[in-house]
């Protein structure tokens, strides 16, 4: 597990994604994970998106990749977009 400050200050422009082990551990036919790096290779790609386009691209990706439902699934985006 990464290490995580107590606390984390946003500034304006930057997003946090916060998601359970649903996501994480979410298996495709060939008994995969869809794992962490996954996630954050689309993160990556996604750039300069709204809290809810990230959203919505993390769930598509996940619901594309995973072969059934065996977990709860819960995911979170903030993003600070003022000063």
């Amino acid at each position: 597990m990464a290490n995580i400050p107590p606390s984390v200050k946003l500034e304006p422009g930057d997003q946090l994604v916060l998601y359970t082990d649903g996501l994480s551990e979410a298996f495709n036919r060939h008994g995969q994970p869809y794992g962490s790096g996954r996630l954050k290779a689309l993160l990556e790609r996604q750039g300069a998106s709204t809290a809810e386009q990230l959203l919505d691209a993390v769930l598509a990706d996940v619901k594309k990749f995973r072969a059934e439902i065996t977990d709860d699934l819960t995911v979170m985006v903030l993003s600070r977009r003022f000063l």
